[in-house]
């Protein structure tokens, strides 16, 4: 019984040497887009199933969410050793390390002053859109450090090389993807004679939900019909 434990567990660790290791770290304690997008992602099926080619594992640092129900076990840094397992994380050759908003993060530049880095992709989801050019050095060092940088969209691409001038060979855009897998039924095109205007997205502030519907009245004669799809704190108000 003891050998066949020893063989099973020997056959998968040859498994997991065999996959491309990935770590990511991500704050998921607050509600935004970042974290719905990346648990969809994490939770899906292609990144679930035993037969993949990645084996991913997640780093936090705080509690996550109650409204993010990960099918993964997530590591906090607030624990050392957990701390010292994204240390070791970065440090390796054999591993990639995919950071989430943090191009601009002191932290995250000491951090990456003190070890060697080999295999660092920045995943630049909105942050920079409220950046002020005093922090084009921070960021310069930090995706100097990177092996790659990911934008969420051309826009936050062209910010990064016009205002921090960041050399676009190093940037790929990767917009935000969604699950193709869920089945959402069949609906028939609902015909209006009214032109239609979506908005999807979380319900604050930052996303200007409430601006867009204040303009709106002076379009009220213009056969204009608004739809918004969301959540958020500013759902109650809006409502």
């Amino acid at each position: 019984m003891l050998a066949q434990k020893n063989n099973k567990r020997n056959k998968d660790q040859c498994k997991n040497d065999n996959l491309l290791h990935v770590s990511h770290f991500v704050g998921l304690s607050g509600v935004g887009g970042v974290q719905r997008n990346f648990v969809e992602y994490i939770n899906s099926k292609v990144v679930l199933e035993s037969n993949g080619d990645f084996l991913h594992k997640v780093y936090t640092l705080g509690n996550v969410d109650p409204q993010y129900k990960l099918k993964v076990e997530v590591f906090d840094i607030r624990k050392l050793i957990n701390l010292l397992s994204l240390i070791l994380d970065i440090v390796s050759k054999d591993k990639i390390v995919h950071l989430y908003n943090n191009l601009a993060s002191t932290k995250l530049a000491i951090l990456l002053f003190l070890l060697p880095v080999s295999n660092l992709i920045l995943h630049e989801r909105g942050t920079v859109w409220n950046l002020s050019s005093s922090s084009k050095l921070l960021l310069s060092f930090v995706v100097w450090k990177a092996n790659l940088v990911l934008a969420n969209s051309k826009a936050t691409k062209t910010i990064l090389e016009k205002k921090f001038y960041i050399d676009n060979k190093k940037i790929k855009v990767l917009h935000n993807g969604i699950d193709t897998t869920i089945d959402c039924g069949n609906k028939s095109a609902h015909q209006s004679n009214f032109f239609q205007i979506g908005f999807i997205g979380r319900l604050d502030t930052p996303k200007g939900v409430h601006v867009l519907i204040d303009a709106m009245q002076y379009l009220k004669d213009k056969g204009i019909n608004l739809k918004i799809a969301g959540t958020g704190v500013l759902e109650c108000i809006l409502m």
